[in-house]
């Protein structure tokens, strides 16, 4: 799909009330993540080097391999 215009909303994640199964929230621009709302680095869990992001994905994958 192209890309046309900017969105004139933020994603519906970024809404509070737009939980849904989600019942946690994560400051991605707070410590040990530290991922910033510029235009260049949207996306910078993936444009961002491996070492940039390791806590991002280390937390990541504790959170979904969790057997609670």
């Amino acid at each position: 799909m192209a890309f046309v215009a900017r969105p004139r909303s933020k994603a519906a994640g970024a809404y509070s009330w737009a939980g849904g199964s989600v019942d946690e929230s994560v400051k991605l621009h707070s410590k040990p993540y530290n991922f910033t709302r510029d235009e260049s680095d949207h996306g910078g869990q993936w444009a961002r080097p491996i070492q940039q992001t390791w806590q991002y994905y280390n937390i990541l994958l504790e959170t979904f391999s969790d057997d609670d």
